[in-house]
């Protein structure tokens, strides 16, 4: 049986899971870095493109932490998939400052 998708966090606890984080997710964190670093000086993004990379990628450690996803190798589609389903409903959830939601563009 699949597992239950969790409620989205308030923000102090997903700052509580983030703060966590730091200690299990170090590959994460340096693969995010360097994602982040190549983005604005290699393909030339906006501030605002990294700030938005940044919002998405801060939020997706909070959900690999909470799933005990610790190596970039352990993330793959089921994994990505699962990460979209718990975005909506975090963006969806009456405790959002936002109406809009991560959609798959074909």
């Amino acid at each position: 049986m699949e597992d239950a998708i969790e409620q989205p966090a308030t923000k102090k606890e997903d700052s509580n899971v983030l703060q966590a984080s730091s200690k299990s997710n170090k590959s994460i964190e340096k693969q995010i870095k360097a994602f982040l670093e190549y983005c604005e000086i290699d393909r030339g993004h906006s501030p605002l493109t990294i700030r938005n990379f940044r919002h998405y990628l801060e939020r997706f450690l909070i959900f690999a932490t909470k799933k005990n996803i610790v190596s970039p190798e352990s993330i793959d589609q089921e994994v990505i998939h699962s990460y979209r389903l718990w975005l909506n409903q975090l963006t969806n959830s009456p405790l959002s400052n936002s109406n809009s939601s991560l959609k798959k563009r074909d």
